[in-house]
């Protein structure tokens, strides 16, 4: 008991302190979107196409879908890499032509057609394709083709 009050008074206790917790909390649930968000990566590419073993000198048609959650986005695919044990053997290959205004598409769907010189019969190479959006610059890879000779036709000049 304490000698300098009387038994009477009640002992005064510290203000609870109820606001620092219950910044913290708002502000634990405030930032976990803003974490989820920023750790997820901006959109999505895929790759696709009827074979991962198209002919040589032959017309083989790609198709790439872009899109961001469930948004289909918009934007261009810039140009192709192919990859021949992780070095590019090809240069980067500018992606569409005239008609597909260079690689621009809307709707999440880009579609083009390549052409394998008899140069890349039976080579394991990896497809890599480079897309543009509003949300920055992406590249989908690991796209395994080995073009296979075509015995019904032989490339003309320049490869094709």
């Amino acid at each position: 008991m304490n000698p300098f009050r009387s038994g009477s008074e009640p002992i005064p206790r510290p203000a609870r302190r109820r606001l620092p917790w219950l910044a913290t909390v708002l502000t634990l649930v405030l930032a976990l979107p803003a974490v989820a968000l920023a750790a997820a990566p901006p959109f999505h590419v895929a790759v696709s196409a009827p074979t991962h073993t198209p002919l040589t000198c032959t017309n083989w048609d790609i198709t790439v879908h872009v899109t961001r959650g469930r948004e289909r986005l918009a934007g261009r695919v810039t140009h192709y890499d192919f990859l021949f044990d992780g070095q590019n053997v090809s240069g980067s290959q500018r992606a569409g032509d005239r008609a597909n205004h260079y690689g621009d598409f809307r709707d999440g769907i880009f579609r083009d057609v390549l052409v394998f010189p008899t140069a890349a019969q039976n080579e394991p190479l990896t497809l890599q394709v480079w897309v543009n959006t509003r949300f920055g610059q992406r590249v989908a890879g690991s796209f395994a083709v080995r073009p296979k000779a075509n015995p019904h036709r032989q490339c003309k000049v320049n490869g094709h």
